[in-house]
């Protein structure tokens, strides 16, 4: 037993989320039948920051509130856009401090040269709440 954080989950108030869901099933199944013709990738977007945040920590009773310990440094951030094909649990990323038009085109063409012979690459867009 430990204290820990609580994690956020909120499941999806989406009227359509069975149907998305059978959809990519659906788009899954496809894409294994297909022999390498078509594929099925997931791709989400993540920024990473420098500095710790402030979160809950263990502490001794009647000592001072723990710290996250911060440097000199700007708190600088890193976006990273990545897919992962959950066939083979290949990953293809592009990471930048931002994810401009540029960014995406070359991601788009890092995506495109990991399958040379695949006809059609089937992308779920995850987005968060």
């Amino acid at each position: 037993m430990s204290w820990q954080r609580a994690r956020a989950h909120v499941h999806s108030p989406d009227r359509c989320y069975d149907a998305k869901r059978a959809a990519i099933a659906a788009i899954r199944t496809h894409a294994a039948r297909s022999n390498g013709r078509i594929v099925c990738v997931y791709v989400d977007e993540v920024t990473i920051y420098r500095q710790p945040t402030l979160a809950q920590d263990w502490a001794a009773t009647g000592c001072a509130p723990p710290q996250a310990q911060r440097s000199q440094r700007s708190d600088t951030k890193t976006r990273v856009i990545a897919s992962l094909d959950p066939r083979d649990g290949r990953v293809v990323y592009l990471r930048a401090s931002k994810i401009g038009v540029r960014q995406l085109v070359t991601f788009w063409q890092r995506r495109r040269a990991a399958y040379p012979t695949a006809e059609r690459i089937d992308v779920v867009l995850l987005t968060g709440a």
